[in-house]
This record gives structure tokens, C-alpha cells and sequence, in this order.
């Protein structure tokens, strides 16, 4: 049955909202997957038509939404919306980049640090004993934080609940932050978002400080564990 809503909340930067019914009740979820009618990004306050979804043991969704309105046949937009869309989507793209240039390192150059480590871990070994075992354990983290990463985009993308960022920034912490870099860079995911990458990269800096204290004379001294 075709209902009707107004958009009460709109996350265009993750593609989702939440839909006031106009007969009351909870607020229906709805995600940018849903729209028939995509050509233009929602907005917050904007009247949608849609169907309501219950999946098993899932919330309450919307499927076939459709901004009223806009897209009918014969209906056309104004001047002024063909001139806010383009400029909505430029500054949509500035912040972006503005706010990925503000938390540290981007692109190739955060890339960087994989090398880094393993020049470090080379260094630790030649001085201080092998570490074979670190290697391998960063190559395993890694490939656990990389497939993480992948799932909770995929989850972002389709509406599904999403890990929350306190499990990312721990496996990063336990060494898995250059899958999370390569993730960042080739999946596109998390690579924007300033208040995560803050904390990201602080838990990539705790990490390496704790690598080189397990393995030098240090953390030999006070007996701490070593792989």
C-alpha cells in the first residue's frame, strides 16, 4: 500500500533517513537505495510517498519512496533547484575534502606508513630478535580489518546496522590499521569522516609505540610479552 511521509531527517553524507508517517507512529527508515526517483538527493523536510517494508527481525523500512513532486511526468524543476544542486553537491565535496585534509594523512601518502612498518620491524629484528611472528600477526589483523571495513560499507550502503566505530578503531589498535588505511583508500569508507580519523590515527600511533616498547631492552627489562 502506497503511503505518504514527510522526511523528517536526512544524513545525505550516509544516505539515510527517517520518515514521519502523516498517519503518526515511528518513524520509518529509509535509505537513497530506496528512491525511484534518485536524479535529485533527498532533502530533510521534503514530502515522500513510499511503500513500508517489515523484513524478518529487521526495523521497519521503506521501499519505491518517491519525492512528491518531483520526477512526475510532465513536472518540471525550477531554475533555482537546477542552480542549489549543482552548488549543494560542490560544497557537499568541499567539506569532504576540507575535513579528510584536516585529520591527518590522506591518500598515497598515508600509505606510506605500511612500508614504514615494515622497515620498522626489520630494524626491531636486526637489533633486538625476530619478528616474524609480528609480521604475521599484522598481515592476519590486517585481512580481519580489511573484510570489516568491506562489511560495514556494505551495511551502510543497503540500510543495515552498522559496527560500531569503537570495534574499528580497536582493531586497528591490535594492528590491524593498514588494512584499515588500504580499506580508507580503496573502498572509500571512513576516509572522510573527521572525528573517526582523529581517533583512527591516534590509535595508529599507540600501536607503533607499543611495537618498538615489546621489543627493545625496555620492555625486555620489565618482562612484558613479546611475539
Amino acid at each position: 500500500m502506497l503511503l505518504e511521509g514527510t522526511l523528517q531527517s536526512w544524513n545525505d553524507e550516509r544516505g539515510f533517513g527517517f520518515i514521519a508517517p502523516d498517519g503518526g507512529g515511528p518513524q520509518v527508515f529509509v535509505h537513497i537505495s530506496a528512491f525511484q526517483n534518485p536524479a535529485a538527493r533527498p532533502q530533510a523536510r521534503q514530502r515522500l510517498s513510499y511503500v513500508l517494508d517489515k523484513p524478518a527481525g529487521d526495523k521497519p523500512r521503506a521501499s519505491r519512496a518517491r519525492v512528491l513532486g518531483a520526477g512526475a511526468p510532465g513536472a518540471a524543476a525550477s531554475p533555482a533547484s537546477h542552480t542549489a544542486r549543482p552548488r549543494a553537491a560542490a560544497a557537499r565535496t568541499q567539506r569532504q575534502a576540507t575535513s579528510a585534509a584536516r585529520s591527518g594523512p590522506s591518500g598515497g601518502a598515508a600509505l606510506l606508513l605500511i612500508p614504514t612498518l615494515a622497515i620498522l620491524l626489520l630494524g626491531l629484528g636486526l637489533c633486538f630478535g625476530s619478528t616474524w611472528r609480528a609480521a604475521g600477526w599484522y598481515v592476519l589483523a590486517s585481512l580481519v580489518t580489511f573484510a570489516w571495513y568491506a562489511w560495514d560499507k556494505a551495511a551502510a550502503q543497503q540500510g543495515h546496522w552498522r559496527t560500531p566505530e569503537k570495534h574499528l578503531w580497536l582493531l586497528g589498535l591490535l594492528g590491524g590499521w593498514p588494512g584499515a588505511l588500504l580499506a580508507q583508500r580503496w573502498l572509500r569508507h571512513k576516509s572522510s569522516k573527521r572525528d573517526f580519523l582523529q581517533v583512527f590515527w591516534l590509535t595508529v600511533l599507540l600501536n607503533l609505540v607499543a611495537l618498538c616498547l615489546l621489543f627493545s631492552p625496555l620492555g625486555q627489562r620489565f618482562g612484558l610479552p613479546t611475539f
